[in-house]
């Protein structure tokens, strides 16, 4: 947790940041549940994606660990399909998740710093309101 702090608090900072510049930032009660489950969903991401994946090719060394990383990442860059600002932060937050990864095999504070990053992102820097996108799927 302590390794990502710092990253995550800049990525936050930045998420705001541009959405106030863009003028689409949604400030909204909606960001609480938000925080408090999507974190859930994060965590199976980081389990399938970081661990089941890039995890395995790290074992068995089936790839350099810099190529690895790189087809991780963007893995879970397309993952996030069709947002390009969204493909672009997963992507650099891909990498940074797998350098902690390879070095702590723990992917709950992953999942973690996941959900709460991607709500902000979502909020802010993408002005999309995903408690309501999931209401209105209901």
């Amino acid at each position: 947790m302590r390794l990502l702090g710092i990253p995550a608090l800049v990525v936050t900072l930045a998420s705001c940041l541009y959405g106030i510049i863009a003028g689409h930032a949604i400030v909204s009660w909606h960001i609480i549940p938000v925080l408090v489950l999507y974190p859930l969903w994060g965590t199976i991401q980081q389990w399938l994606v970081i661990s089941l994946f890039g995890g395995n090719m790290l074992k068995t060394g089936a790839f350099a660990q810099s190529i690895t990383y790189l087809l991780t990442a963007l893995l879970f860059a397309v993952i996030h399909y069709p947002s390009g600002l969204l493909m672009a932060g997963t992507f650099a937050l891909a990498l940074t998740y797998l350098v902690t990864f390879a070095r702590h095999q723990n992917v709950y504070a992953l999942g973690l710093y996941h959900g709460w990053l991607g709500g902000v992102f979502y909020y802010f820097a993408l002005g999309r309101d995903p408690w309501m996108e999931f209401i209105d799927k209901l």
